[in-house]
């Protein structure tokens, strides 16, 4: 018994939007030199450009609020309120595309829609409320507005919404942001040389935010191999 047999090639045409914008809120966390943090609200607001399945660019607007510290808890009686403006230029690699294989599991389509980020942006913030007197009576010093640079690190999730003819037409995206600031003022307090070592306040933002895609479509192409 013979058996031929043979493989063709055929390309596959996946249409994507170039352009998505999303809005959100989230829980903010400061993560710095005054002990015991609370969780506080954030607002996002998105646009996205795609230059490639794989690869977008995003800028990003945050206004929230962080806080941190109590009588209690702070040896020194540190408490603190502020709120926050910022704005990151963010960029995002969707791994899992660049895989040629279309994912055909919920584990597949997850990692298919989940990214990694890296950004950079400027970061504002005033004091709304702050004790200025330590427990043992002396006056702490420090600032109530900061301006600074900050580096973020992202790991997100989009999951899509579809419309009749199968096409993502919105989405949930799910975010987690760590962001390294330049300043130990974020918390309002001076924090002496010989203890900060060049310690920063930084915060982590966890977010929930619902997108659609706008824009007219672009495609991409990819082979597809058969056999018989």
């Amino acid at each position: 018994m013979v058996f031929t047999g043979f493989y063709y090639q055929s390309l596959a045409q996946i249409s994507y939007k170039r352009w998505t914008f999303s809005a959100g809120v989230g829980a903010t966390n400061y993560v710095g030199t005054v002990p015991k943090s609370a969780f506080n609200s954030v607002y996002l607001f998105d646009l996205d450009h795609f230059f490639s399945r794989q690869f977008s660019m995003s800028f990003a607007w945050q206004t929230g609020k962080l806080s941190g510290g109590s009588m209690q808890s702070d040896i020194q009686g540190r408490e603190f309120e502020t709120d926050f403006n910022a704005g990151i230029l963010c960029g995002k690699l969707y791994l899992a595309k660049f895989d040629d294989h279309p994912a055909v599991t919920r584990m597949g389509l997850f990692l298919q829609n989940t990214y990694v980020g890296l950004g950079v942006g400027l970061l504002g913030s005033q004091i709304s409320k702050i004790n200025r007197t330590s427990k043992q009576g002396e006056h702490l010093y420090g600032q109530d507005q900061a301006v600074a640079a900050l580096l973020s690190i992202n790991l997100g999730s989009n999951w899509d919404f579809f419309n009749k003819f199968k096409r993502p037409v919105m989405y949930c995206n799910v975010n987690f942001q760590f962001n390294f600031t330049s300043t130990d003022q974020l918390d309002g307090y001076t924090v002496p040389l010989v203890i900060s070592r060049g310690s920063y306040d930084n915060y982590i933002v966890s977010s929930l935010k619902f997108g659609f895609y706008i824009g007219e479509n672009d495609f991409f192409y990819k082979h597809r191999r058969r056999g018989y």
